[in-house]
């Protein structure tokens, strides 16, 4: 082997180190981008998921103030229900109380 070949050689050598290099770069760039797409993506998707949980958490206080609300309707209801029936008993005692009074004179 001559000198002139080992130098062949070497070039040879040296332009194929070059080109893996310069391949290597180029995929380490190509990672880089890829992840950032990716970081991207990420950010993207827990910011939805933030205002998706605000929107759950609004969804559940109105639901929680229908629910309340609901609740107090049928609460006065009862109320309005027991009153009527409270009313009639009185009407009914006094219509009672009267009667007596007329048959006892």
């Amino acid at each position: 082997v001559t000198l002139s070949e080992k130098r062949e050689t070497l070039e040879k050598l040296l332009i194929e180190r070059e080109k893996a290099k310069e391949l290597l770069e180029a995929e380490i760039a190509n990672v880089r981008t890829d992840t950032e797409k990716y970081l991207t993506q990420v950010d993207e998707m827990l910011a939805k998921q933030e205002t998706l949980q605000d929107v759950l958490a609004q969804l559940e206080a109105m639901e929680r103030e229908k629910n309340s609300k609901e609740a107090d309707r049928q609460t006065a209801i009862e109320t309005a229900k027991q009153a009527k029936r409270e009313k009639a008993r009185k009407k009914k005692q006094e219509e009672q109380a009267a009667a007596e009074l007329l048959f006892s004179s």
